[in-house]
């Protein structure tokens, strides 16, 4: 709640707003109500960011917070506002701006794990084919951990094996399983 209430003194619209988001992620098992205003507020103090970058990474932000709450609404709106941001950043630049994509990516994973039916209708308006496909891909690998559950940092796929993301020697090809009789 101090940072809710320190965020009014706070001029930055970025600023601001990933401290209102911030705070509503923090508060959304124990305050849902208090939550979803910080979150409202947030969504509408983003709307007065005007750079396309910090716009994005605003949206990568709120869309998990979104999601905590079960905020279709906010949810929707944020996708619709990360999504035209990384659309006015691809229009004005020459080359893929790796830190844009990058936090694309963290918004359509998110998201993907919110409203999947939702996160596929924006990334279908995406007018750039290798941006569209590389998107895609997210979202089936953001689909196929959820299915697996949570990722194990010991490099053990549970089953006694080692994970195909297991750390191997360099140019070393992973080894099949034994066989057993």
């Amino acid at each position: 709640m101090q940072a809710i209430a320190a965020s009014q003194a706070i001029a930055d619209p970025m600023a601001r707003t990933l401290t209102l988001a911030g705070a509503a992620g923090g508060l959304a098992s124990k305050d849902s109500a208090k939550a979803a205003s910080a979150l409202e507020e947030a969504s509408r103090v983003a709307s007065n960011i005007k750079d396309p970058a910090q716009q994005l990474s605003a949206a990568a932000m709120m869309v998990g917070v979104a999601g905590q709450l079960n905020d279709a609404a906010t949810l929707r709106a944020t996708l619709e506002r990360g999504f035209s941001a990384a659309d006015a950043l691809q229009a004005g630049s020459t080359g893929a701006d790796q830190q844009a994509q990058f936090t694309l990516q963290r918004l359509v994973g998110a998201a993907f794990r919110q409203d999947s039916s939702l996160t596929l209708s924006f990334i279908e308006q995406v007018r750039v084919p290798a941006t569209k496909a590389g998107l895609l891909v997210d979202a089936a690998q953001s689909l196929l951990r959820s299915q697996r559950g949570p990722a194990r940092r010991d490099g053990n796929s549970g089953n006694g094996q080692p994970s195909q993301g297991a750390l191997s020697p360099p140019g070393s090809l992973p080894q099949p399983p034994p066989q057993t009789r």
